[in-house]
């Protein structure tokens, strides 16, 4: 099975990996758990706070096309 690649999949992986909970990394970004979860599930785009996750979860977030 392939491995997804989609923001929200990239998102949801990384933070899982540093065993943090939505609402933890909610939280550590100053933004309410719902918008977290819209971010994993694709339902929005995380661009004012792109360089905040990247640097929370040491990850490198994709720009959609």
């Amino acid at each position: 099975m392939a491995e997804e690649t989609t923001t929200g999949a990239i998102i949801q992986r990384a933070r899982q990996r540093k065993r943090l909970t939505q609402q933890e990394m909610a939280d550590a970004l100053g933004v309410n758990r719902g918008t977290v979860s819209t971010w994993e599930s694709g339902e929005h785009f995380p661009s004012r706070y792109a360089g905040a996750i990247e640097e929370l979860l040491d990850i490198t977030i994709p720009v959609p096309a």
